[in-house]
This record gives C-alpha cells, structure tokens and sequence, in this order.
C-alpha cells in the first residue's frame, strides 16, 4: 500500500474513532481531519514516510502553515495537538511499532480572553429593525436573542427542533428551560428569558404566515427564507448582514453572544461553577477567564463614571 493511502486509512479509522467512541462534535472531527488532511499533504510533498517522523519534521510543517503572525501560536498549538493525538492513537492501535513523536512537547499559548459584545451593540442587534423582511426580521432577532439568553453554541442552537421549545406544542408557549446536547454528547439545561421567548414566539408567528400547513413539532427551529435548515455559515451571514446595516462593530461573531452571557452574569455575582455549568464547560479554568473579562469591564465603568477616577486619567 502507499504511503499516503496508508496514513489516509489510519487517518479515517482515527475520525471515526473521535465519532463513535469520543462523541466528539462534527464540527470538532472536521477540524482535526483538515489538520492531518495538511499533515499527510506534507509529508506527501516532502517524501517522508508518516511512520519514520522525527520531531523535526512536526516543527518543519508547522512552520510551512500560512498563519498570520496574530493566530501563529494558537494555529501551531492546535495543529500540533492534532498530529500528535493522531500518532498516539496509531500507536495504541498497534498500527506503529513505537510512536515516534512521543518526546515532542506540547506547544502552549496564552488563551485570549474572551469579547464580549459592548451594551450598545447589543441593544441595536437585538432591537433595532434593520429595514429586512418581516421573517428575516424576527428570525434573525430571535437567533440572537435565543443565543444571547442561553449561552449556547452555535451548533447546538442549529440541533433545536420546533418540538424542543414549544410548551405542548402550543405556538405561543415557549418553555423557560430547555435540554442542549453538548460537546461530547453531554446534555445540560439552558435557560430562556423572556426577550427570547417573546422574539421565538414572534419568529414562529412570522413562520407560519409563510408555510401554514408544515407540522412545526419534528420541524428544525431555525429556517432560512427557503424553509430549510440553517447552517453554521448562514447563521454568521445573518449576524454579518446585520453588523453591515445597522454599522457596528465588525468584530463582534456569534461566539460572542456565548461570551457576552457569561461576562453579564458575572459582572452580576453569578457562582462561577454554576456559570461552567450553564456554558458546559468541561474544566473551570475555561470559566474562570471570564472572572478576568467581568473585572476589566467592572474596571472601565468605574474609570469613565467616577468623578475623581476621571480626574485622575486628566492629570
């Protein structure tokens, strides 16, 4: 067998192992097959059998990658992780005699904190009207005001089925609580407040004006204007048209929505751990970055409101 028909079998008997035994994410597989995609390229390229790499070799890949220099280390960490996850696993699979990236080290960097989305944005996101169709208006509200309340991932808003918000399947009854599969298939609750649940209720009106005689209930929840299921890609365009009309920030994403729910509840007092519980985070050192985010912002009120803070920056 070839060498990159070699690797290119582990590779695929890897991503179905991170699948049916890990429960890891589709999303979270994809990218790990993109890296070793790259990987297997690589070697590919260079004339080097993926079972005699050296260390070398793994430091000579990461620095042939295009990163900017902004998302280097996190690139070149993810990356790394990736390939040497891979080995280990070949090895254990006994499909390696030895895993020769064994001595590797791991290459850290310091997480980013976190961006919450600024008070101001957030009520013209959530608020105002972007001038947009009357479905397209309320659909895009209340994505992001389900996102904003919940805290939940992208990917597992896209899960949602009509039947899973609708109190008896009644169209003006959204439940306060929801059950979210998570990462690693780990279910957990999220909460509705009410802004949400007046914009689902308002969307799903709206929707029903388009296709009366669909069965919401087995239905997804969110639809695009061709009645079919919302991907990852569409909900960041609803998010990018509405930054365009409404000119605020371009750096907000939808993953800030996520960061903005926890930043709020800890600038409140939340419990740390039960802020981890309601994101699903599975280590608390993840939460805890936005203990830091909630002090900056607690900070920066106190030094543009306070009158002799403000004195103090005018010195």
């Amino acid at each position: 067998m070839k060498e990159t028909e070699a690797i290119a079998t582990v590779i695929d008997f890897y991503l179905d192992y991170l699948f049916q035994i890990k429960n890891f994410s589709p999303h979270t597989i994809e990218s790990y097959g993109n890296d070793l995609a790259q990987w297997s390229d690589y070697l590919h390229l260079n004339n080097i059998p993926w079972k005699e790499v050296v260390n070398f070799h793994l430091y000579s890949f990461l620095e042939s990658l295009n990163a900017s220099v902004e998302r280097k280390k996190s690139t070149w960490s993810r990356k790394s992780s990736s390939v040497r996850a891979f080995y280990r696993f070949a090895h254990r699979q006994d499909f390696l005699e030895k895993n020769p990236l064994r001595d590797i080290s791991s290459i850290r960097y310091s997480r980013p904190l976190p961006h919450p989305v600024n008070p101001q944005d957030m009520s013209a996101l959530l608020e105002d009207d972007t001038g947009q169709k009357e479905f397209i208006q309320k659909r895009d509200i209340a994505v992001l005001e389900t996102l904003y309340s919940s805290g939940m991932r992208i990917s597992e808003a896209l899960e949602l089925s009509c039947g899973d918000v609708l109190d008896g399947g009644q169209l003006e009854m959204v439940r306060p609580e929801l059950t979210v599969l998570g990462k690693g298939k780990k279910s957990r609750v999220v909460f509705l407040g009410q802004y949400a649940r007046n914009a689902l209720v308002e969307y799903l009106k709206a929707r029903t004006v388009l296709w009366p005689k669909i069965d919401l209930q087995e239905e997804p929840l969110f639809i695009n204007n061709k009645g079919k299921k919302i991907t990852r890609q569409g909900i960041h365009f609803i998010l990018q048209q509405r930054k365009s009309l409404l000119l605020i920030s371009p750096d907000i994403s939808a993953h800030s929505l996520r960061h903005s729910f926890a930043t709020d509840l800890m600038n409140e007092g939340a419990d740390l751990r039960k802020v981890q519980e309601m994101l699903g985070h599975a280590r608390l050192s993840t939460t805890q970055l936005y203990t830091r985010v909630a002090k900056d912002r607690i900070r920066n009120v106190y030094r543009e409101t306070h009158p002799h803070a403000k004195k103090e920056e005018t010195e």
